[in-house]
């Protein structure tokens, strides 16, 4: 991925304790492709969310937490005693942003399964894209799953990079972007 080519780098990482470290390397990567101003969302769990925010902290700054509540969705967080029925997007930017200004609250839809097991909607995925960028500008997904923000970011005219280490899920996306290529794959929401 070319340095400075990237407006919007967004992703779901996973949540799990073995998969800490690659917050830090997230950071580096994210400061070489993003454009000055560009921004990180990473949506992630709470449970290690201390760690999460010191890691993306190293290369990037930290600009804000955005929330993403569930329509009646909880889960039992057995170790904390919490019933979470919200997910952060952590907001980190590639110095100075000058960007409009951002909701930090999103009510979204049911969460989609369909095409990877921690899938999630294409509508809040698709809300953030249309906050942060453009038609044209170029969106990316580093965890690319079920394909959620290929949908989301094509579906409003950007252009999109997206990497797995999974065949299967990138496989999976490509038929999803087929589907919204031939008009059969719901537009995500736009921006307000």
């Amino acid at each position: 991925v070319p340095s400075d080519s990237v407006k919007l780098l967004i992703c779901d990482a996973p949540y799990e304790t073995q998969y800490l470290d690659v917050f830090q390397p997230l950071s580096l990567f994210s400061r070489r492709v993003l454009k000055p101003g560009g921004s990180l969302l990473c949506m992630v769990g709470s449970y290690h969310l201390p760690r999460i925010l010191n890691d993306l902290s190293e290369y990037l700054d930290y600009q804000w937490v955005i929330a993403t509540t569930f329509n009646g969705m909880t889960a039992f967080i057995p170790n904390r005693y919490v019933r979470c029925s919200w997910k952060p997007f952590v907001w980190f930017v590639n110095p100075p942003y000058r960007g409009k200004a951002i909701r930090d609250l999103i009510h979204t839809g049911e969460v989609d399964k369909r095409f990877h097991p921690h899938g999630q909607s294409t509508y809040e995925f698709g809300k953030l894209i249309g906050w942060f960028t453009k038609p044209g500008d170029t969106v990316m997904d580093c965890f690319l799953g079920g394909g959620t923000c290929a949908v989301a970011a094509l579906s409003q005219h950007r252009r999109f990079i997206g990497i797995d280490l999974q065949k299967k899920h990138i496989e999976t996306t490509r038929r999803r972007i087929d589907a919204v290529i031939n008009g059969k794959e719901p537009i995500a929401a736009r921006s307000e």
